[in-house]
């Protein structure tokens, strides 16, 4: 909000958490991802997304986007190598087992794009095409002059 304050214009990417066990049975969320379901549909609510958009799938629109899961286990269907580059980058950065996700899909999308030829996963293209050509259209907050 407060990019969108400043006219920065911003994509907003997120991980929608849906659990296991929705997947399984193919629904939208069970009672234990209820939460995690309200924080989504409120990001989605904050650029203006319907709320009939399927949790179960990628989701790429021109503001938002959302992996159906988390981003990690999106992108081994389209890594082959993402178990190795994990623990690769766990090992390279010391990281704890349970920490550093943002610092891991930096050295994964670093040692992928360096690589001879460069690889970038179709899910992540689509993303990146759509990040660039966000523009700023309003603000999200309200003007505390104008209440």
């Amino acid at each position: 909000m407060v990019f969108s304050g400043l006219h920065i214009p911003c994509y907003i990417l997120f991980d929608y958490d849906l659990c296991v066990e929705c997947q399984q049975k193919n629904v939208d969320f069970c009672a234990r991802c209820q939460q995690s379901r309200e924080k989504s549909m409120n990001l989605l609510a904050l650029v203006g997304c319907h709320k009939d958009i399927s949790p179960r799938e990628l989701f790429v629109g021109n503001k938002i986007a959302f992996f159906p899961t988390n981003w990690e286990q999106h992108l081994r269907a389209e890594i082959s190598e993402m178990e190795a580059l994990s623990e690769e980058a766990r090992t390279a950065l010391r990281l704890e087992r349970r920490s550093g996700k943002p610092l891991i899909a930096r050295y994964i999308a670093r040692k992928l794009t360096s690589s001879n030829p460069s690889f970038v996963p179709k899910s992540l293209k689509e993303i990146i095409n759509k990040a660039i050509s966000v523009s700023w259209e309003e603000a999200c907050v309200i003007d505390s002059r104008k209440v």
